[in-house]
């Protein structure tokens, strides 16, 4: 038998840690501005809304599996 291949891991940011941490346990969690009320992906550190910088990781409904990811240079 082939040895397996091995696939990259992601390596979370300071601002995707909490996104991973969720997703490590079967769950989906976006941010959500406490200022204007709306999510964004990918996470970031202000609402791109509004910029305001005070936000709530939110679970949101939904099923899926994660088949690749990317990783952001700012």
């Amino acid at each position: 038998m082939p040895d397996a291949v091995k696939k990259p891991i992601p390596r979370p940011s300071p601002e995707s840690a909490p996104y991973w941490q969720a997703a490590r346990e079967h769950r989906l969690e976006i941010q959500h501005c406490d200022g204007c009320g709306q999510f964004w992906f990918p996470p970031s550190q202000s609402c791109p809304h509004c910029l305001a910088s005070d936000f709530t990781w939110t679970p949101v409904p939904g099923r899926g599996k994660i088949f690749s990811f990317v990783t952001y240079h700012r």
